[in-house]
């Protein structure tokens, strides 16, 4: 078993894998087991595989866009890694799980790597396997490359008290619809890979044109991308992003998301008295005063600040 030294604190009992694998992810973890660095942040996707056959045994079986959700994507520049994840230790797994998405993805131009995730909660204990399938073609050539245990154990707390110095900056008054911040951060990943247009955006991502324009803007306010005459091109900071390993890379957006005057003031409330708790209708509040927000956008523009807090939950593990 190998320790993995973090800057973190104790991440609390949450029961999503999904929470697990963020932290798996944000520690630094999934890099050092693939021995790749410049990941993307993790993107949970629900998609259609492509037709394709594959062979069992004597059995030639043909999948027809059967739908598919797969846990984790996380993307290099000329690898991409699918993960299928759970809590607890599985005495078995079905293997279509990791080989539909390795099918799925195998005709693009980057190296499809399959992991299965685990996290074990009495001992606190993440693992991770490898498997390869050599054919391609045949799910009963499934092999072991490698599997390897971790347990995360703190060489230095993160406190809510380093982002509590976060200067909001008054411009960025209103909160872009864009819910997935996982998605936002893509952005920059897209956009190094020549996915710089809108028509682009919305054929790797699945988006509908109004989709892609909200979470355009959203990268733009963060100051990770910007739109040159209908061209997107990476900013200084979209830069520097993707330049950061992934142990680094969640303080870095929660540092943006803090420029916003709603988050800022929200953040400090919560973190300076651990007993404050802001409901939704906190929210929809602190809109009406500080906003020209009215009707159903009220309830929108919560919703994206709600999912936004807890990314900062999942990531860094500093709120609840």
């Amino acid at each position: 078993m190998q320790d993995l030294l973090i800057r973190d604190q104790v991440f609390a009992d949450f029961e999503s894998e999904q929470v697990f694998l963020n932290r798996a992810y944000s520690t630094g973890l999934v890099e050092r087991f693939a021995q790749l660095s410049g990941l993307s942040a993790p993107l949970q996707i629900r998609i259609d595989t492509p037709t394709f056959n594959f062979r069992l045994g004597k059995s030639t079986l043909c999948v027809d866009r059967a739908q598919i959700e797969i846990d984790a994507i996380t993307e290099s520049h000329d690898t991409l890694i699918t993960i299928e994840a759970k809590i607890g230790l599985p005495t078995t797994f079905n293997i279509r799980q990791i080989y539909y998405p390795f099918r799925t993805f195998l005709l693009k131009k980057k190296k499809v790597r399959n992991f299965l995730f685990c996290f074990e909660p009495i001992q606190s204990t993440y693992m991770l396997w490898e498997y390869e399938f050599n054919p391609y073609d045949r799910l009963d050539c499934i092999r072991l490359v490698q599997c390897k245990k971790y347990q995360i154990r703190v060489s230095k707390l993160l406190s809510a008290k380093q982002f509590q110095n976060v200067s909001p900056v008054k411009e960025k008054i209103k909160i872009p619809q864009a819910d997935k911040i996982e998605k936002i951060i893509q952005f920059p990943l897209r956009i190094a890979e020549d996915y710089n247009t809108s028509e682009k955006m919305m054929g790797v991502f699945g988006f509908t044109n109004r989709q892609s324009s909200y979470y355009r803007h959203a990268a733009e306010i963060l100051g990770l991308v910007r739109n040159d005459r209908y061209i997107y091109k990476l900013t200084d900071r979209g830069e520097e992003y993707l330049r950061l390993p992934a142990e680094e890379k969640s303080s870095f957006v929660c540092k943006l998301l803090l420029e916003f005057p709603i988050i800022n003031s929200i953040f400090l409330e919560v973190s300076s008295d651990p007993k404050k708790v802001i409901t939704k209708q906190d929210i929809i509040n602190l809109l009406k005063r500080r906003s020209d927000i009215t009707g159903d956008t009220l309830f929108r523009r919560t919703r994206t600040i709600t999912s936004w807090f807890k990314w900062i939950r999942n990531n860094l593990g500093m709120l609840k």
